[in-house]
C-alpha cells in the first residue's frame, strides 16, 4: 500500500531536499564569511540528517527511539547524508559544513536525564542538532538540541526560538595545527606544514 496526495505526489516527496532551512542559511552565510578561504583544509564529509527511512506524514522519527533507549547509531542513508560533491552523500550542500547529530551528543556523554555543564560540548547556550525528533499533526516539527546546561532536549522549530547553531566542519587528514592553543584569544591556525 502507498499514499498519494491529490497532486499525485507520494509520501517520499516530503523528504526531498528542496527547501533550505533557516539553520542552513546561517551556516552557509557563516562559512562564506569566515571559512571560504580555508576550503582546501576542509573535508567534504557527510553530515547526517536522519529523518528515517520509514517515517510517516507525522510521528516520531527513528532518532526518538534511539534517544529513549540510549542507543547510538552513526550510520546514515545516502539521501540523509548531506555533502557538497562527495558521492557518498546526497550532494545537496553549498558548503562542507553541518551540525552535530543527537547520536554524537550521546557519544560525547550527554543525555536527556542529567545536566552536564562540564562536558566539552556544553557552552552555556542551547544549540540545534541536525537530528529531527518528530513531526506532529499540527504541522510542528521538533529537532533535538543541546541545552545550555548540557542536557539533550528537543525544541519546536519556529522563528521565535532562541536556540543557536553551532557549526561543525571536518578537517582533511593532511591538515595540521601550525600554531595556537585552541582558546578564544589564541585559536588554532590550520595549515599543511
Amino acid at each position: 500500500y502507498y499514499i498519494l496526495f491529490e497532486n499525485g505526489d507520494g509520501i517520499n516527496t516530503i523528504y526531498k531536499n528542496i527547501n533550505t532551512s533557516t539553520a542552513k542559511f546561517y551556516l552557509d552565510s557563516w562559512y562564506s564569511t569566515n571559512l571560504s578561504s580555508y576550503t582546501d583544509y576542509i573535508e567534504d564529509s557527510p553530515y547526517c540528517n536522519d529523518r528515517g527511512e520509514n517515517a510517516t506524514i507525522w510521528g516520531d522519527h527513528s532518532a526518538y527511539y534511539r534517544v529513549e533507549a540510549g542507543t547510538i547509531d552513526l550510520s546514515c542513508s545516502k539521501n540523509n547524508s548531506f555533502t557538497v560533491s562527495n558521492s557518498e552523500g546526497n550532494e545537496a550542500l553549498t558548503y562542507p559544513i553541518g551540525l552535530l547529530t543527537v547520536d554524537e551528543l550521546m557519544l560525547a556523554g550527554l543525555s536527556q536525564t542529567t545536566n552536564d555543564s562540564s562536558n566539552y560540548l556544553t557552552n552555556g547556550f542551547s544549540y540545534w542538532t541536525m537530528t529531527p525528533k518528530r513531526y506532529d499533526r499540527l504541522n510542528y516539527g521538533y529537532m533535538y538540541t543541546a541545552d545550555q546546561d548540557g542536557k539533550i532536549y528537543s525544541s519546536r522549530v519556529n522563528y521565535s526560538n532562541t536556540t543557536t547553531v553551532r557549526p561543525v566542519i571536518t578537517l582533511k587528514r593532511t591538515s595540521k595545527i601550525v600554531s595556537g592553543n585552541g582558546t578564544q584569544t589564541n585559536p588554532y591556525i590550520v595549515g599543511n606544514n
